[in-house]
Formats: C-alpha cells, structure tokens, sequence
C-alpha cells in the first residue's frame, strides 16, 4: 500500500503532466528522472492519465544517456541547438563535463564542478523523448512565442 506522501505526489505529478501538455502541446510522454523508481518502491504505479500523456522513467546511467548526450554534442558542434543565448543554459553547459565508460558510452557529469548542470541533463533527456515520437514531434514554437514566467 502507498503511503498518503506517495499517494500525493502521484496525484501531484499527474496533475502537472496534464497542465504542461495542455499548455505546452508536449508529447504523448513526459520523461522523469528517478519518478517511477520512487512510486514502484511505496508500491505504487503511475498510469497513463485521461488525457493520454504517460510519465516515464529515464535512468542516468550510460543505457539511457548515450546516445541523446552524442546527439545532444551533433547539434551543439552543428550550430542546430537554437537556445537564444540563455544565460542560465549556458552557465549549465559551462558546468557540464562528459562521463566515459569502457565502450566509450557518454553521460553528462558534473565533475570536477559542483554547480548545476540540471538544464543540459533534462535538455538530453528530452532529445531522447523527442526523438521516440515517430514524427509526430512538432515544436510548440511554431504555434506560439516563448512563455515568460
């Protein structure tokens, strides 16, 4: 049985989803880092809401993180990466350092740095997502201009 915290969060988490894709017009799943994990470890499941969005987990290991971080380096090097020169971006890019394993798979890492570099990882994350939709991806900023919080 979950707890009423995870029960919480669950209904939290779910309400989000429906929210930003309504709002945002994202794609049929939104990728979480560590949610699943969590909800399966108090027992719990997320499924896919009314709406037919579906949370999915996204490990940060080399399995889930190889071939987005590749992708990821492929735009940047291109000049395809089209980020307006943010600043808070671009501090995280200054931050991030690349991770090997033996069969040369890449990660984001933040060593040697101890500042945050949260925005490249969920920015990897969400190449891997987009790249999933079978072209159905279609990017929200040719139906409107850039949300301002």
């Amino acid at each position: 049985m979950s707890s009423p915290s995870s029960a919480a969060s669950k209904i939290s988490a779910t309400r989000w989803v429906k929210t930003a894709g309504r709002r945002n017009r994202i794609g049929r799943t939104t990728a979480l880092r560590g949610w699943r994990s969590r909800l399966n470890s108090a027992n719990s499941r997320f499924e896919p809401t009314d709406d037919g969005f579906e949370i999915v987990a996204f490990g940060q290991g080399y399995a889930s993180m190889n071939w987005p971080t590749k992708k990821l380096e492929e735009l940047v090097l291109g000049g395809r990466l089209a980020h307006g020169g943010h600043p808070v971006l671009r501090w995280m890019a200054g931050n991030v350092s690349i991770e090997t394993d033996a069969a040369d798979n890449w990660k984001p890492s933040k060593k040697p740095s101890p500042e945050r570099i949260d925005g490249i990882v969920a920015l990897v994350m969400a190449l891997d997502r987009a790249s999933r939709e079978d072209g159905r991806w279609d990017c929200i900023y040719n139906h409107r201009g850039p949300a301002v919080i």
